[in-house]
């Protein structure tokens, strides 16, 4: 249904009705005799009024047959997946899209090559960027926290040279804290501890 269509019918309808009736017209006054009785004139009149009258009329009932016709198509046509109710246009990306990006792993914690020796107690751990780092309380309340890292020991500048056993470690001593840090395997342990790098070179011993 076109409410465009109905309207052109209607003014052609119109236009040509009243060019028959000015034709007609015109034929009554070259023949005065043949003249229509006057009820069939206005008879013709009123029906002219009325046709423009229901123009407007005409307009609702398109509009609304229009409207019908919607709410009637619309529930199939989401059922068919002809129409998708998303007004947004923020349609979820597809399943092969979302599939496309692997989800990241989490990063394994670094376990102590050794068990801690007497005194020492491990009490926490957390992974800190890809570092494992535990938490070690001390009998003697040096508590200790080391950090277990996937690295190369390169850097040693400001370090101490230390021998421990057969191997050499590296660490420095201040007023506020000491440090102690070597290499095993493919592991760089670094140890920290607030009063006595003894604490650390026992605790470090047990992991070389």
């Amino acid at each position: 249904m076109n409410d465009k269509l109905f309207r052109e019918i209607a003014e052609k309808y119109t236009e040509q009705y009243g060019q028959a009736l000015r034709d007609e017209q015109t034929m009554l006054d070259r023949s005065p005799g043949a003249l229509p009785p006057t009820d069939r004139l206005e008879r013709r009149v009123r029906q002219q009024i009325a046709a423009e009258k229901r123009r407007p009329y005409l307009r609702i009932i398109t509009a609304l047959a229009a409207c019908l016709a919607i709410a009637l198509f619309l529930p199939f046509a989401i059922r068919s997946g002809l129409f998708s109710p998303d007004v947004a246009g923020n349609s979820p990306p597809a399943q092969s899209d979302m599939s496309d990006s692997p989800a990241p792993t989490p990063a394994a914690a670094i376990p102590l090559s050794a068990t801690l020796p007497a005194g020492f107690t491990e009490s926490g751990f957390e992974l800190d960027n890809g570092k494992s780092v535990y938490y070690i309380e001390h009998a003697y309340m040096d508590d200790v926290v080391i950090t277990l890292e996937n690295a190369t020991l390169s850097d040693t500048s400001g370090l101490t040279a230390i021998t421990l056993g057969d191997k050499v470690v590296y660490g420095t001593q201040t007023d506020s804290y000491n440090l102690l840090t070597f290499q095993r395997d493919e592991v760089v342990y670094e140890l920290t501890c607030r009063y006595d790098i003894n604490t650390l070179l026992e605790l470090g011993e047990v992991f070389l």
